[in-house]
């Protein structure tokens, strides 16, 4: 299996959320050897009847590796897994993409497995450490990465496919700035918003937001400031990811 093939397995064809899946983990980087990739046997275990797929969309947002095993965990149970991971791979990395990379490809038997429907729920996969752990230096490869709203359907498009709760999935009591603007808007489209409790998933918990103003639906105008405020780098492929210059080279510190 190559990378395009890998990425085709997570994103079909045939399914409706596809479209919002990122190539950028699939890029610009090796596969393992198929003889070095152990299966994944710690996925959490997750229960149907508390997380019914019906109706109900998934926010995964988990560290790096976490996220995708959550993702084949909810796979089992009928949601279609949308990997989102938007940072670029590169040498001295700030955000650490190889461990995503491994853990897709760990799981491609298990998923290339199971029968997801064409119009199954999605769980959108997000890393959790898409901000990096360091302030990068000259020289690094700065893949720092955000959440922007058109990231992800309108809360108008999954209402249209029958989709009116989300659940967020992450260990962490703060919202992240970005995908907290995300969730606002949903919440203001009309959208049951709920969170699972810092232990099991089957602890939830309704999920509460900032109220989103009417001069705060400005989303490009919001998000291109949080990327100024930030220092984000775009990638030339898609996606983010930029050599950060030294101070006696061209381009921009």
């Amino acid at each position: 299996m190559n990378l395009i093939e890998l990425f085709e397995l997570w994103a079909p064809a045939e399914s409706l959320w596809s479209q919002w899946a990122k190539p950028t983990a699939f890029l610009n980087t090796p596969l393992l050897d198929p003889s070095s990739v152990e299966a994944e046997d710690k996925l959490p275990q997750l229960s149907f009847e508390t997380l019914n797929p019906r109706g109900t969309a998934v926010v995964v947002n988990m560290p790096a590796a976490k996220s995708v095993y959550m993702g084949l965990a909810l796979a089992q149970i009928g949601f279609r897994p949308v990997p989102l991971f938007n940072a670029a791979h590169g040498p001295n990395a700030v955000v650490n993409m190889a461990v995503v990379t491994r853990a897709l490809q760990n799981g491609a038997d298990l998923l290339n497995g199971l029968h997801i429907t064409g119009q199954a729920a999605p769980a959108f996969l997000i890393d959790s450490q898409r901000m990096g752990s360091r302030t990068p230096a000259p020289g690094d490869f700065d893949n720092r990465w955000i959440v922007f709203p058109q990231d992800l359907p309108s809360g108008t498009f999954l209402q249209s496919h029958a989709i009116h709760t989300v659940l967020l999935i992450q260990s962490s009591a703060s919202l992240d700035e970005d995908l907290g603007h995300v969730l606002s808007l949903w919440k203001r489209s009309g959208l049951k918003l709920l969170r699972s409790g810092p232990g099991p998933v089957d602890s939830i918990f309704p999920l509460e937001t900032h109220e989103i103003r009417s001069f705060d639906l400005l989303r490009a105008a919001f998000m291109a400031k949080l990327m100024l405020v930030r220092r984000l780098r775009r990638a030339n492929s898609g996606g983010f990811g930029a050599v950060v210059p030294t101070p006696n080279s061209s381009g921009f510190g």
